[in-house]
């Protein structure tokens, strides 16, 4: 067991550190030491092993040697590899330094199964060690089965353009597991299910396996709107992601993936139109008129314009050229857009008839920030003529930073520490303030805007990436993404009124305010709910 834990360890901490150098972020000198170091830590505990601790299995030197290495070349070849329309690997450095905190999180999000995981490594251990048939058939066939079950995962209906990739990085390490075990490699037996059961606990919540989900049968005033009960869901409800709704509130148009595609809900019957469209698209925006809808290919770097009538693709413009990368969210004018390129990271402002490219911020090269991924929401401000938008990790602090951009000059006004962060952020006018919530802790930030400054902090949900500002009750609504929890919380005050369990994967929220509406989507469904009701029912 300690072997696995140390192998593990090391292995990451050596990746990290040769990524981290690649990237900028350590000194390349440094970072090359730190890796060098790690992996001559590997092979002298394997050394060490092989003198001091007998084992009945049938490693020997030249296969430490060889899989010890083989796990940061393969790293390194992902991450450094050019990227193109399709495929890139630069956010592998920003997400392989994450790895610590989103299992650290998620085992907080799932105590109980994250337990069990370990007690199953325990119980992994044991048996390999033991010369006991029965021991071995039960780890053998727990192994098959977890490695099926992953597969499977990988090949739902929600995931299927990804099967490959998840089927390999999910489904292979407890097979590999199993056939070493099986052919006495023990120690690489037991270091594969380790690195698996890392990997499962995040691929589980990612698949909507965990958390376990609530009944999805709220209580009033909450209304199951989509899909009706006792009918099945046109596309995977836990994969949802923005809402935009029609101007006569009756239709809700959402987009989801990796198997990704847009629908349009129809609020009065419960019915569903789907357009399935290849790539990743996180975010929309629909024209005050009702036509257009706007949305981007995340992962081929496309813009893409939907009609509503009929409800069909107009048109779709490649956008990754000059470097621009992973184009994730964006923002629009009667004649702009402005779009945050997750990877390079880049801002860029586009003429919204013709989508020539006007001009460009490189984060990075403005020093904001050492890594190269990690720009998130951009919103524009007509109140404060301003683009505001959210960039971290920074640096090795975990640092995020707030940006105020000028659209006139295209050019930063001023910028604002944040010491933790996440995918989003709302603005409240009526305060001239901003609020940002972090992914992975349950506090929120509020700034002002003139100047922008820190002014509080505000206890929300764990791992919230969706909030919204109710101004007719100066209220705050908020998500907890994994965990499912909806909260509403006092601006004033900044104390929760009440909370609703509503399915994990929790990552979609409109105000509609017209009608006096929340909508709320997680891996249940589209709830709908009029605030009044909901906080006036509270304790």
């Amino acid at each position: 067991m300690a072997d696995s834990i140390v192998f593990v360890a090391l292995t990451y901490k050596a990746i990290e550190a040769f990524l981290l150098a690649g990237e900028g972020v350590l000194d390349q000198r440094t970072g090359l030491i730190r890796g060098i170091l790690c992996l001559a830590a590997l092979l002298l505990t394997a050394w060490l092993q092989f003198r001091f601790v007998p084992l009945a299995s049938r490693e020997r030197w030249v296969d430490q040697v060889l899989g010890t290495l083989a796990p940061a070349a393969f790293v390194a070849s992902l991450a450094f590899y050019p990227p193109g329309k399709g495929f890139s690997g630069l956010w592998l450095p920003l997400e392989w330094h994450k790895l610590p905190l989103n299992i650290e999180l998620m085992s907080r999000i799932s105590p109980a199964p994250a337990v069990a995981m370990a007690a199953f490594f325990g119980f992994l251990t044991v048996a390999l060690a033991s010369g006991r048939r029965p021991l071995r058939v039960i780890l053998w066939t727990a192994l098959a089965a977890w490695a099926i079950f992953n597969i499977s995962l990988a090949r739902s209906d929600a995931l299927r353009s990804k099967a490959i990739l998840y089927g390999v990085a999910f489904g292979a390490p407890p097979f590999v597991a199993l056939f070493l075990g099986l052919g006495r490699y023990l120690r690489w037996a037991s270091r594969s299910a380790l690195a698996g059961l890392l990997g499962t606990l995040i691929f589980w919540h990612y698949a909507a396996v965990l958390p376990p989900k609530s009944s999805p049968n709220y209580p009033p005033p909450f209304e199951l709107v989509y899909p009706r009960p006792g009918t099945t869901p046109d596309f995977p409800l836990a994969f949802m992601r923005d809402y935009a709704l029609s101007p006569d509130g009756r239709f809700l148009y959402t987009n989801y993936g990796p198997a990704s595609g847009l629908a349009r809900i129809d609020l009065q019957t419960g019915t569903a139109e789907v357009r399935h469209v290849p790539g990743l698209s996180r975010y929309l925006w629909l024209d005050p008129s009702g036509d257009p809808l706007y949305t981007m290919d995340w992962d081929r770097g496309d813009f893409i314009v939907f009609g509503t009538n009929p409800f069909l693709i107009r048109s779709r413009a490649d956008l990754l050229e000059q470097g621009r990368v992973a184009p994730w969210s964006f923002d629009v004018t009667e004649t702009r857009l402005y779009i945050g390129f997750h990877e390079a990271p880049i801002l860029a402002e586009f003429d919204r008839a013709s989508l020539s490219l006007l001009r460009t911020l490189d984060l990075k090269r403005e020093g904001w920030t050492r890594f190269n991924s990690g720009l998130y929401k951009v919103v524009f401000d007509r109140a404060t003529h301003a683009i505001y938008t959210e960039a971290g990790m920074t640096d090795l602090r975990d640092r995020f930073v707030l940006l105020k951009i000028d659209p006139d000059t295209f050019a930063v006004t001023e910028s604002a520490e944040l010491p933790e962060g996440g995918l989003d952020f709302t603005l409240v006018p009526p305060r001239n303030t901003l609020v940002t919530a972090s992914f992975f802790s349950n506090r929120f930030y509020e700034y002002s805007l003139g100047p922008l400054q820190l002014r509080r902090v505000i206890e929300g949900p764990l791992n919230s990436r969706n909030i919204v500002y109710d101004a007719r009750r100066n209220l705050l609504y908020a998500l907890a993404f994994l965990p499912g929890e909806l909260r509403c919380i006092a601006y004033d005050t900044g104390q929760t009124l009440v909370r609703q369990e509503v399915g994990n994967k929790a990552q979609s929220l409109l105000l509609d305010a017209a009608r006096d509406a929340l909508l709320i989507g997680s891996s249940h469904g589209v709830y709908r709910v009029t605030p009044g009701e909901w906080v006036g029912r509270r304790p």
